[in-house]
């Protein structure tokens, strides 16, 4: 007859041969955060893992902007798998978890040689390139991973898209006031440029002859031909820029609508600095005229069109300016020297072009001194007097 010894033996030896089991599945969770993930296998997923299931999205992925189609590469365009992004360089991305069962450790690993043990991280990739992620994530059960192939595709940014470095732009563009320039204000970011000088630009990039203004610099590099994403309001602008009327090279004398920092100064702004001398490189065309108290950005109309918003006037040099239009009603803003003057009220220093019924900003009439609010009434010319700064 079997004693109950030995069967109470046998009961001990099975129950901790068990929990030794338990145990040494365990001891990888308890190594560290996801340290047992140095294990192929259970990278691979290929542990217990009953009731887990993992996927994941990208909650962030922005739309691509390329020159003339600002909505291209939105997420789910063909091509572009489910929870994956298609994006412009850099990018800065939220990573999602989606998962059943109880999953308490977590690793994201990039595609670029970086991970990550946050639930929900964000990461940069700054250089164009594919990049495969793998999300694993871990309970008391085991593990398992999913894993997506080039889910993040970083594809170099077009002409007039945003930059930081060279690399970031399409082939033959340069990241023009990026990382490595000394572009200040309003250069928040770079942008991705071609020279234009000889050669119109691609479609449908357009060709703005920023020289106009002045040679470039090494604070000013920008002020050369560059191609640059065309628009029409805007919202067809990237952040950091605004749709602005620009000189164009092709054809020349004439003005295009083009994505750019608000600064440097259009046509019809006030640029005299506030101790009184003209700051004509503050101006896009590098002219600040001496017109009211305040100054006028202009540029010669001689043999070019004026930008929209403007009329081309003659001065008594024989120089010919584009000045800002005026309704009678809203004035010329803050400029006490100035007012809103059809042709024939025009001072004898101007004369609008043949033909031209709009109305311009030019110096008031005058016939004393005190009519031009701290200014002086220049009477040199025989006829009405009108505002200068002295």
């Amino acid at each position: 007859m079997m004693t109950k010894a030995p069967i109470l033996w046998a009961a001990s030896v099975i129950a901790m041969a068990f929990f030794a089991s338990c145990e040494r599945r365990n001891t990888n969770f308890d190594a560290g955060p996801f340290d047992a993930l140095n294990d192929d296998a259970l990278a691979n997923g290929d542990t217990l893992n009953i009731g887990l299931a993992a996927d994941f999205t990208i909650s962030n992925c922005p739309p691509l902007f390329d020159a003339g189609m600002p909505d291209a590469g939105m997420p789910g365009d063909a091509g572009v798998a489910t929870g994956c992004c298609k994006v412009p360089a850099p990018a800065n991305l939220n990573f999602v978890p989606i998962t059943t069962g109880a999953p308490d450790r977590y690793l994201w690993q990039f595609g670029d040689e970086t991970s990550s043990n946050l639930v929900t991280p964000t990461h940069t990739y700054a250089l164009p390139e594919k990049y495969d992620v793998t999300l694993v994530i871990g309970g008391i059960t085991g593990s398992v991973s999913v894993t997506k192939r080039a889910c993040v595709e970083v594809v170099p940014n077009a002409l007039g898209a945003p930059c930081d470095v060279d690399i970031q732009c399409s082939t033959g563009a340069t990241c023009t006031c990026g990382s490595q320039d000394q572009c200040g204000a309003p250069f928040l970011r770079g942008l991705c440029t071609q020279g234009c000088r000889d050669l119109p630009c691609p479609d449908p990039a357009v060709c703005a002859d920023l020289s106009l203004g002045g040679a470039a610099t090494p604070e000013s590099p920008w002020r050369k031909p560059l191609c640059l994403a065309t628009c029409s309001t805007a919202k067809d602008c990237p952040a950091g820029t605004t749709c602005r009327d620009l000189p164009s090279r092709f054809p020349a004398g004439k003005w295009l609508r083009a994505c750019f920092p608000a600064l440097p100064l259009p046509i019809g702004s006030a640029c005299r600095r506030p101790q009184g001398p003209l700051d004509s490189p503050s101006c896009l065309s590098g002219l600040c005229g001496d017109l009211g108290a305040l100054g006028q950005c202009t540029i010669n109309c001689e043999n070019n069109e004026c930008p929209r918003g403007t009329s081309c006037a003659m001065l008594s040099t024989g120089e010919k300016r584009c000045l800002v239009n005026c309704t009678i009603g809203d004035g010329c803003g803050d400029d006490p020297w100035l007012s809103c003057q059809q042709a024939t009220n025009t001072p004898s220093t101007f004369s609008i072009e043949p033909g031209s019924m709009k109305l311009v900003c030019a110096p008031k009439a005058c016939n004393v001194d005190g009519d031009c609010s701290g200014g002086s009434c220049d009477r040199t010319d025989a006829g009405v007097g009108h505002c200068i700064h002295r």
